[in-house]
C-alpha cells in the first residue's frame, strides 16, 4: 500500500468529522477500519457508517448487513475505487457507496446494488447537496466533505 498524500489524509479527516457531526448518536463512523465481506474479504474503506448497536459487539468486524454507507477517498486510486471496489461493495449489497475525488473535489456516488454493480450512479460537485439513502431528511453539503 502506498503512503497517503496530504490531500487524501485531509479529506478523510474532514469527511469523517463532518459525517460524525451530522449523524452523532445515530451511527458509528469508522475510519480506515476493516469490514468483513463474503466470502473472505476484509477491505478497510476510508469511511464506514455502521449501525450503532455494533458498539457492543467486539468479537467481529461489521458485516454487510451492519453497513449503512461506505466511502473511499481517491487521488491516485480513482479508477480502482470506481470500478473494482464499486463491484466488490455492490456484490456485498452495500446500499450506498461514494468515492471522494480529491483532485476534482467531487463525489462519485453509487446506489441500489444489483448483483455486482450499482443501479444508480451520480456525480456531485462541491456546490451540491444530497441526502444519504439511509438518512432521509438529513441534507449533506458535498463541499463540507473536502478541506
Amino acid at each position: 500500500m502506498n503512503p497517503q498524500r496530504s490531500p487524501h489524509a485531509a479529506t478523510t479527516q474532514c469527511a469523517s468529522d463532518y459525517l460524525r457531526e451530522r449523524l452523532m448518536g445515530q451511527v458509528i463512523v469508522r475510519v480506515q477500519l476493516p469490514i468483513t465481506l463474503p466470502p473472505d474479504s476484509e477491505p478497510e474503506p476510508e469511511i464506514a457508517i455502521v449501525r450503532l448497536e455494533l458498539r457492543k459487539d467486539f468479537d467481529r468486524h461489521p458485516q454487510p448487513e451492519d453497513v449503512l454507507f461506505l466511502a473511499e477517498v481517491a487521488d491516485s486510486t480513482l479508477n480502482g475505487d470506481r470500478t473494482r471496489k464499486a463491484k466488490l461493495y455492490a456484490k456485498a449489497n452495500i446500499s450506498e457507496y461514494w468515492v471522494l475525488d480529491v483532485n476534482k473535489r467531487q463525489v462519485l456516488g453509487f446506489r441500489r446494488s444489483n448483483g455486482d454493480r450499482y443501479g444508480e450512479e451520480f456525480t456531485l460537485s462541491e456546490n451540491d447537496s444530497i441526502e444519504l439513502s439511509t438518512f432521509q431528511g438529513i441534507v449533506f453539503s458535498t463541499g463540507q466533505l473536502f478541506p
